[in-house]
């Protein structure tokens, strides 16, 4: 399950949902986002859960628009650093790309999508698959599937979801009633053809 995010670091993918913003980078910033994750997958477990759980942070900040791409390089862990290092890679300078990659994604998204949801939403579910992957991937095929064949009900399909992933969208301001909701509206057959 190594499709990327919109974000290209959590196991799954909301590109059902949107471009991924990553289509407006240029190949280099791209190459340096993919080296980035296979940097963190090549850390020891230990390491892994402490750099996506940084990198979930730094995903917040950029959402809230109040950092400082030095200060928040520098708060990385060792682990991630060296490593970064190693592969030659600036962490300063790939925390601009995503920044400005979210921006470009905010100004260039449809009126009906709100980009700062979704990525919370990615946030959320990297953040309850590191506790709980199976289940949540299991259900959030389920609900891509749902969502597919436009046959659901909405509360119930909610109510499905692990503890796990309830709780990590709670902590985001988000809930999974209205992420179905919006999901749903924004899927390809409920799209308006431009």
């Amino acid at each position: 399950s190594s499709s990327s995010s919109s974000w290209g670091l959590s196991g799954l993918s909301s590109s059902k949902m949107q471009k991924p913003p990553e289509e407006q980078l240029s190949r280099k910033e791209q190459k340096e986002i993919d080296k980035l994750q296979d940097v963190i997958s090549s850390l020891s477990e230990e390491d892994k859960a402490a750099a996506q759980n940084y990198m979930q942070n730094v995903q917040e900040a950029i959402i809230d628009g109040t950092f400082d791409a030095k200060d928040l390089a520098d708060a990385a862990p060792d682990a991630l650093k060296e490593a970064m290092e190693e592969a030659g890679l600036d962490l300063k300078d790939i925390i601009k790309d995503m920044d400005s990659n979210y921006q470009t994604a905010v100004a260039n998204a449809p009126v009906n999508v709100d980009i700062e949801s979704i990525t919370r939403f990615t946030i959320a579910v990297a953040s309850a698959s590191e506790t709980d992957s199976e289940e949540v991937e299991k259900y959030m095929d389920e609900v891509h599937k749902a969502i597919e064949s436009g046959d659901f009900d909405i509360s119930a399909l909610a109510a499905k979801a692990p503890e796990s992933l309830q709780t990590a969208l709670e902590e985001q301001g988000l809930d999974m009633e209205s992420m179905i909701t919006d999901m749903y509206m924004n899927s390809p057959q409920n799209m308006p053809v431009v």
